[in-house]
């Protein structure tokens, strides 16, 4: 150990130290060790980075593309590896393209000509900067998330940090699906990590909605299965574990719908998102043994505060019913007043993740992370709303406690639209009109009926291990990689939110959102 600590100005004497701080168990060592670790904590980050290889997956996602962009804009690593799905995309006729021409494709028009990268493009920096990217063609349902040969030995023989921020975010997959892509594919991602020789973290992005069956104050542990008079209960976490584990095999194996929607709701979830996700983690802590897992739960994930620029979205999530309600199509929140929407910016979940992988990389344990507002900032919802509104001269949102899609109200609404069609002047227009208000209608069924289970429940996340990480960074990396909620100004956050909104909507001050676009809002949830 004290040859070691001669050896504080290396950054290999600091890591061996960092993990002989991590496995000893004796006093004296821990004690000297606990020395080291404040040394490694002030390391920058750029230092901690520097010349490792990254692998990522789920890179052409929203909150992907904002991880890649800061890692090639502050981190000066030596290889980017994004794992990119070869498909054939519509507009590729050509068939003798080459998968390598398909993957440089989806790159460039789906990653790096997003304006995530519009800065770096307009500092002329985005192509050298991208030569340290290496796409690979794979798929996260497939063993070894069928990497060729070449791709496999590329990516185990130098990888060092592992993203893995692919698997599903949407609320409206069956539970199959739903499960198969996140909870399968995790673990096939996982595998492959067991595989890579100079491996020193495997980061996860899930979400703080797993512990969904337990409404109320939420601490930094695994989920527990089960209802809400069962999830409080004293389960060890083997059992857990293994409770997951079988009704993972059991939703994999099932072929009816009914039958893996049963055993969702026998779980204490109302919707396979935050289910699916559950059963990651729980059948990735089952087989971790000595696996440095590192678990980040972001709340909703909603526009960047401040990186690259402010007010990036996507229209996926919880940003698909702001840009609803924008559009005036609905007026309708599901949720009562008072209560708490948990939105994160997307910039302070990366830079969460970058933070938390430098600190605890090397550790052969699991560390869970929770990135969410609630607790630190809380942001009322009808506040959020009477913002938005109020910028685009919206009539302010009817928050409805305990909404009920089959109450009078909404099926008076139905009728009322259906009536209007029937009052048009000819059979074809009476048609035309009434069918098209009644999909309408039946797409604002489907966002609310998406958004009601979480909107009209109240959590508060507790993050102390993210409020662990800040004390322990740097003056200059808390400038570089902000992850403080508590430095929200949400009135600023939200006008921002307003203009990419509009941008988005591409609607002038007083105009308003064609609703014949809500179908594919209610597509992106």
């Amino acid at each position: 150990l004290q040859s070691y600590l001669s050896k504080f100005r290396s950054w290999h004497g600091l890591t061996a130290c960092y993990k002989l701080y991590l496995h000893t168990t004796d006093g004296l060592l821990s004690s000297l060790c606990s020395e080291v670790l404040v040394h490694l904590s002030h390391l920058r980050m750029e230092q901690f980075f520097s010349g490792k290889s990254v692998f990522i997956t789920g890179a052409t996602s929203f909150i992907g593309r904002v991880l890649l962009e800061k890692i090639l804009r502050t981190l000066d690593v030596s290889k980017v590896y994004l794992l990119i799905r070869p498909r054939r995309r519509s507009y590729m006729a050509d068939d003798v393209i080459s998968p390598s021409q398909i993957l440089q494709t989806r790159l460039r028009e789906e990653i790096l000509d997003s304006p995530v990268f519009n800065g770096l493009r307009e500092q002329s920096r985005l192509e050298t900067l991208s030569e340290k990217i290496v796409p690979i063609g794979g798929d996260v349902l497939m063993e070894n998330l069928g990497l060729s040969q070449e791709d496999f030995q590329q990516v185990v023989e130098n990888t060092s940090l592992v993203f893995h921020f692919a698997g599903s975010r949407s609320l409206r997959l069956p539970v199959m699906i739903a499960v198969k892509a996140v909870a399968q594919g995790s673990l096939n991602a996982m595998d492959l990590a067991y595989k890579m020789k100079r491996l020193e973290g495997f980061l996860v992005l899930s979400t703080v909605y797993v512990n969904f069956n337990k409404p109320g104050t939420v601490i930094e542990a695994l989920p527990v299965l089960g209802p809400k008079r069962m999830a409080t209960s004293c389960y060890s976490s083997r059992v857990n574990e293994q409770i997951a584990d079988k009704i993972l095999d059991d939703v994999l194996r099932s072929h009816s719908a009914d039958i893996a929607e049963k055993l969702m709701r026998n779980a204490g979830y109302e919707n396979p998102f935050p289910f699916a996700w559950a059963l990651a983690e729980l059948a990735m802590s089952e087989r971790r043994a000595s696996f440095p897992l590192l678990i980040v739960r972001p709340s909703w994930i909603a526009p960047t505060l401040r990186e690259p620029s402010p007010g990036l979205l996507d229209p996926v999530g919880v940003s698909s019913y702001f840009l609803a309600v924008a559009s005036g199509v609905t007026d309708l929140v599901p949720g009562k007043p008072g209560t708490t929407l948990d939105l994160i910016p997307a910039d302070l979940v990366v830079n969460t993740c970058l933070v938390f992988a430098k600190n605890f990389s090397g550790s052969n344990g699991m560390r869970i992370c929770h990135c969410s507002t609630a607790q630190l900032n809380p942001l009322r919802t009808e506040d959020a709303f009477d913002v938005i509104c109020r910028n685009l001269n919206l009539p302010s949102v009817l928050l409805v406690s305990g909404f009920d899609l089959e109450s009078k109200s909404f099926f008076l609404k139905n009728r009322l639209v259906t009536l209007s069609g029937m009052l048009a002047f000819t059979p074809k227009q009476r048609r035309y009109k009434t069918e098209r208000e009644i999909s309408r209608v039946q797409d604002q069924r489907a966002l609310l009926t998406a958004f009601k289970p979480f909107f009209t429940r109240e959590w508060v996340f507790w993050s102390l291990q993210g409020t662990q990480l800040i004390s322990m960074m740097n003056d200059s990396d808390v400038r570089s990689f902000n992850m403080d909620p508590r430095k929200i100004d949400w009135q600023w956050y939200l006008e921002n939110f307003v203009r990419s909104l509009r941008e988005k909507l591409r609607i002038d001050k007083n105009e308003h959102f064609d609703s014949a676009q809500l179908p594919t809002l209610v597509a992106a949830i």
